[in-house]
């Protein structure tokens, strides 16, 4: 976005119809919404690394995913619609619209390449964030004021011009709702902040400098009353969430969560439970919310692979056994799964899924077996040397007649596990 800036401004310098001083106002200008939109961002990495220009989730901030198209459609859902950003993003996408859609044909060479250049940066930036796994509203900030205001400050206003005149009204309104926009912003965050005159209570421990605390909501009011710099937890998987716990456990240091969003609550499950200690509560005098430490011994196992890649060399080792029985129009059974490989992985890794699927193979019918189309989702660390048992409920056939119960695993949108040398087990049911 700098760089754009600056070729505005060397055209301004050099373009022999453009050397008034008003010309150097739209990228004086642009500069300075660009860098006031920064200041959110160059803040956090600040109080979170360090540095304004360290990045909080280190790895996970460098990183993007091209083989997520979860993670993708979940990130533009979020800086379109999500938040307060999202309205200036849109805001812009409405600009370009306008502006293609009653002045393309109109426009100069120029201003034309102007247009193209701002919707390109604009989408360059969406796709960009997009592919991370860390979304958070004030990433795309700059980009959504950046593109909306330069190209309203670039919108043609000749009123001599009566071919061009009539976008001057749309702009207007569009600029005017965007200033009110980020009033209400800034107005947002203002009614958010918490009163003076209140008691806070948190246990002192979470206070150590050595010892790291993440929050949803409260994170803003415990740095405020107690001095204490909070952490977010709500980017990429929860596989990697664990993953990110186990690295920071190795060096010895403390971790606790506040569970002040539903989002927190559903981290903590999907991650178990059973990892969690609660040591504590976070209480003003309108919430109360638990507090828990997240189980250092849990770091000792395994790393955990987070970028699933099925091979022969640990699939085979995977070790399914069937069992159950027919209840009325259902079979209800159990699966037992045995991770005999020395590779742990989660079943929701960054790319598709792992889930559990099953089917009836008709015993008296020699054609083609029918296809693998029933599902349980698993939320799960599979971990090396584990077993695991996973209960299900499966329709049966409508059919009468004897029947083979046949188990697999797939990653969805990647493998069969039973393609790549896990055995398929088998368990006869007959149908009356």
């Amino acid at each position: 976005m700098p760089g754009v800036a600056g070729i505005y401004a060397v055209k301004a310098l050099y373009s022999p119809h453009q050397r008034q001083w008003k010309d150097w106002l739209v990228p004086a200008i642009f500069l300075s919404f660009f860098g006031l939109t920064l200041i959110p961002l160059l803040v956090a990495n600040t109080l979170n690394a360090g540095g304004a220009f360290n990045p909080t989730y280190a790895v996970y901030d460098r990183e993007l995913r091209f083989n997520n198209p979860e993670l993708i459609i979940n990130n533009v859902h979020y800086y379109l619609t999500d938040n307060l950003t999202g309205i200036l993003a849109v805001l812009a996408l409405a600009f370009f619209a306008l502006r293609l859609s009653r002045d393309n044909l109109r426009l100069e060479r120029p201003e034309r390449a102007n247009l193209y250049v701002l919707l390109l940066l604009f989408l360059g930036n969406l796709a960009f964030y997009s592919l991370k796994p860390v979304s958070i509203e004030y990433y795309f900030l700059p980009v959504a004021v950046f593109c909306l205001c330069f190209g309203l400050l670039d919108f043609p206003v000749d009123r001599t011009d009566s071919t061009r005149s009539n976008g001057l009204r749309p702009a207007l309104l569009i600029s005017l709702t965007s200033l009110l926009i980020l009033g209400a912003m800034a107005a947002q965050r203002v009614s958010i902040e918490v009163p003076r005159k209140v008691e806070i209570r948190a246990p002192e421990f979470i206070l150590d400098k050595q010892n790291i605390v993440y929050a949803g909501i409260t994170g803003g009011t415990i740095n405020y009353y107690l001095g204490k710099y909070t952490a977010k937890l709500d980017f990429g998987t929860y596989c990697m969430v664990e993953q990110l716990l186990n690295r920071v456990a190795r060096t010895g240091r403390s971790q606790y969560i506040v569970n002040d969003t539903p989002k927190m609550n559903q981290l903590i499950e999907d991650i178990g439970t059973e990892k969690f200690d609660k040591v504590g509560s976070f209480e003003d005098l309108a919430s109360r919310y638990d507090i828990y430490r997240y189980n250092a011994r849990f770091a000792d196992a395994p790393e955990i692979s987070c970028d699933l890649t099925v091979n022969r060399q640990w699939v085979n080792q995977i070790d399914l056994k069937v069992s159950g029985r027919v209840s009325g129009d259902a079979f209800r059974g159990t699966v037992s799964l045995t991770n005999n490989s020395d590779t742990s992985f989660s079943t929701r890794p960054v790319a598709g899924p792992v889930k559990l699927s099953w089917r009836f193979v008709s015993t008296s019918d020699s054609g083609t077996p029918p296809p693998w189309e029933a599902r349980k989702n698993l939320t799960m660390m599979i971990e090396s040397k584990h077993t695991y048992e996973i209960p299900f409920t499966a329709q049966l056939p409508a059919k009468k007649g004897e029947y083979l119960l046949e188990v697999t695993l797939v990653q969805e949108g990647f493998a069969w596990f039973n393609e790549h040398g896990m055995a398929t087990p088998t368990l006869r049911v007959v149908v009356e």
